[in-house]
Formats: C-alpha cells, structure tokens, sequence
C-alpha cells in the first residue's frame, strides 16, 4: 500500500498543509494521509514484458475481473506476485527462466492494477488484503504453489497468503516491503506530518482493515506460522523499501538467506539477469532436494 508518488511542488504544498494540521486538527491531516496512501498510481514504464505465448485468463474476485496468463502445464507451479501500482509484466523477466528450469508460471493483475477490474475499495484504490484475496483465487484456480516469487509489496501479499495456508515449497521475495509501521511513519513525515497524525491514521488504517498493523509483520508471521525457505533478494540503494528491515527479517526467518545487490535500486532490481538466476535457482534447488529426501525414504524403505 505504499502511496502514490507526486511532483515536488505538490509535495512542498501538502508539507506545508500538513505542518498545521499536525498542530490543529490531526484527525483530517490523518483523512489526507489515509486518501493518498490508499490510492493505487498510475502505471509507470516497465522494462519487464508478459511474454505473449501464455495462456490468458480471467477470475472473478469481489465481484471484479482479475486477469492474468500461465504458462507451461508443469504440475510445480510457480506464482509471480507484483508490487504497488504495477504489474505482471514487471515480473515478465522470470517467465522463461523458470519455464526453462521446469516449472509453470502464473502471473496476474491485482485488482485496480493493470489490466484487472476496480475492487471493492473502487477505482485506483486499492489495500494488501483486496491484492492478498486476488492471490488467494488465482491459487484456488490453477492449483497449489510450488514457489512464489514476490516484489515490493507483493512480498507481504504472499505472507499473508500463508496465514490462509497458502504455504509454497520456496518462495523469493524482492525489495520487500516487511510492514506498515517502518514505512508509513517515515511516509507522514515526509508528507510534513508527525506523531499525531500518525497515531490517528494508524487507528484509521486498522479500522478500515479490520486488523491490527502487526498482522501485516512479516517478522512477526515468521514466529507464527509454517514457513517455506525463502530467499530475500533486496538493493543497499533501494529507497521505497529498506533493506534493513529485509535483514531483521533474514535473522527472524527459519531457513532464510539474504542477496544483497548495490546500485539496482527497487524496480531495475527485476531486470537484472543475476538477480533472476538467483531467485530460479533458488526455486529449482527445491526440487532437488524433494528428489534426495524421496531416493532416502525409498532407499530406507526397501
């Protein structure tokens, strides 16, 4: 749910706005804060392309069409999980990659992105449990995750998938964003907020979700809940998500390893060839392991 960028002198204006209604009226500087966090940006440029050859299809979810493509027939499914205000086809550089290491691939739009339908929040506006249910039914349909591999945001939408049970063989998650708290605090006082603001949008986010904000800690859900293996890829120049939280989150994590880049920041972080290898390797190194441990159970057996 990271917000939606804005130009240099909207942001010295909002600043200003919201140094006075820090002081004055916190609740509506809250309102603002909650308007501009919660709607989805306009796509950006992306280097990543859907290759074309896929299989497209469409889903139902809250009452909204969420489209995506798979290919491959491979029963080993590996999903692709985008970030805020983007989409599948920034994932487009894994595709053939995995197609060629042996698995299928499953991308989608979440819902107000890309080419999917407004959900229930409405146009351009959208929230990590509207991206986590499109998840949820794009699994159901296609069938279990063998690996995710997850961007941005997409990282927590995949965490949350797993407290439904949705738990993949591995999973690799890329400049991922870990919680609501370390970067919505720094996003208020950017905005020219400051505490008060903050408490009071933290008890708007959580009454309009339903949920306290640490059930979107995926530090916390590492103590929580069955977890896959999981490779963290993230940029020491990344300046959306913070790679210091990717490596509290590698030491909270049973059987995590951290890959730390320079220079690739949050998006071309996807692009870059050895960042790919990584994450596919990581993913085939799976199977081979579930080979291994079926020839010992085999070999023990007889």
């Amino acid at each position: 749910m990271p917000a939606t960028p804005m130009k240099s002198t909207t942001v010295r204006t909002v600043r200003a706005a919201m140094g006075i209604l820090e002081v004055i009226a916190p609740r509506l500087g809250a309102r603002w804060v909650d308007r501009i966090w919660f709607s989805v940006p306009p796509p950006r440029p992306m280097k990543g392309d859907i290759p074309a050859d896929g299989t497209p299809f469409e889903l139902t979810v809250s009452g909204a069409a969420v489209r995506g493509r798979q290919w491959g027939d491979n029963e080993k499914i590996v999903y692709l999980v985008h970030g805020w205000g983007s989409g599948a086809a920034q994932l487009g550089g894994f595709v053939k990659p995995l197609l060629d290491a042996g698995f299928s691939v499953v991308a989608y739009d979440a819902l107000s992105h890309g080419s999917s339908g407004p959900g229930p929040s409405g146009p351009r506006r959208s929230n990590a449990l509207e991206h986590r249910d499109a998840l949820r039914a794009v699994v159901a349909a296609h069938g279990p995750a063998y690996g995710v591999v997850a961007h941005s945001l997409g990282s927590m939408v995949a965490a949350l998938t797993m407290r439904d049970g949705i738990v993949p063989h591995r999973a690799v998650y890329v400049a991922p964003m870990i919680d609501i708290t370390s970067y919505g605090e720094p996003f208020v006082r950017t905005l020219g907020g400051g505490p008060r603001i903050w408490a009071k949008f933290i008890k708007r986010v959580e009454r309009r979700l339903g949920l306290r904000l640490s059930y979107f800690d995926l530090a916390a859900m590492a103590d929580e809940l069955t977890t896959p293996p999981l490779l963290i890829v993230h940029d020491h120049d990344d300046h959306e998500t913070s790679w210091e939280a990717s490596e509290r989150l590698a030491s909270r994590w049973p059987d995590a390893q951290l890959l730390t880049t320079t220079g690739l920041g949050h998006n071309r972080i996807l692009s870059d060839p050895a960042v790919v290898s990584a994450a596919v390797a990581f993913i085939r190194s799976g199977t081979r392991r579930a080979a291994v441990q079926h020839s010992q159970t085999t070999s023990s057996a007889a």
